[in-house]
């Protein structure tokens, strides 16, 4: 998960929470010196997203194989059936384990827990024209000087925001390269890692790239001279 601006910090850490206890996996949210060093006027933020925690009453065991992936989870409590919780390859009920069909019951289940998360999680967010001849795809705070600069120049321009970054859902990158839209990748990064990981998940190379990596952010005037160019 990747912040862009004030509204997405309150947001997603939210998101964060609830998705690390409901899935029970490590999540990591992305922020930026930029975005933390901004000012920001907000009018209004949302409500507070409601908590969850992906519990249920009780369980027989820790790791149970499911069809989504997700065990059922719940806390131990005096005079009710604990479990025992391993980091080590484990069957369901968390005891070690060498088996090589359970191993890969459990791996296999662990896939599955991911290809629920995707499903769940929401598309890339785009702005701008409904046919555009250029758009750029980006995370983090490039969406603020994006959308910022759009309006500064008459050609038909869209941008691709990413917030969820993986599991990474590409089926609008496709999509717009289908229909002969020029893609232009956006990073503040000198290894272009996010045209790595859409590269890997998507099966589909992005050849323009805008990449600034002076220590500075992306300027409006950055954007325009691209655009020029």
């Amino acid at each position: 998960m990747s912040v862009s601006d004030a509204t997405d910090a309150y947001e997603l850490i939210q998101d964060a929470f609830n998705i690390a206890e409901e899935y029970q996996i490590s999540v990591t949210l992305l922020t930026e010196k930029q975005i933390s060093e901004s000012l920001f006027n907000i009018k209004t933020l949302p409500q507070p997203k409601k908590i969850k925690r992906g519990l249920v009453k009780n369980g027989q065991k820790r790791y149970e194989i499911t069809s989504n992936g997700i065990s059922p989870r719940w806390i131990p409590q005096k005079g009710k059936k604990t479990y025992l919780s391993n980091s080590d390859e484990h069957d369901e009920y968390g005891i070690s384990t060498e088996d090589e069909k359970e191993i890969v019951e459990m791996s296999e289940k662990r896939r599955r827990k991911m290809d629920t998360l995707k499903k769940k999680l929401p598309q890339p967010k785009y702005y701008g024209d409904e046919k555009p001849t250029l758009v750029f795809v980006g995370m983090g705070s490039t969406k603020n000087v994006v959308l910022d600069a759009m309006p500064l120049t008459k050609k038909r321009l869209g941008y691709l925001h990413y917030q969820y970054i993986y599991p990474l859902k590409f089926e609008k990158i496709l999509e717009l390269n289908k229909q002969g839209v020029k893609i232009v990748l956006i990073e503040n990064n000198q290894e272009g890692g996010f045209g790595k990981l859409i590269k890997e998940e998507a099966d589909f190379y992005i050849p323009n790239t805008l990449r600034k990596y002076d220590g500075r952010p992306f300027f409006v005037d950055d954007i325009l001279e691209y655009i020029k160019k």
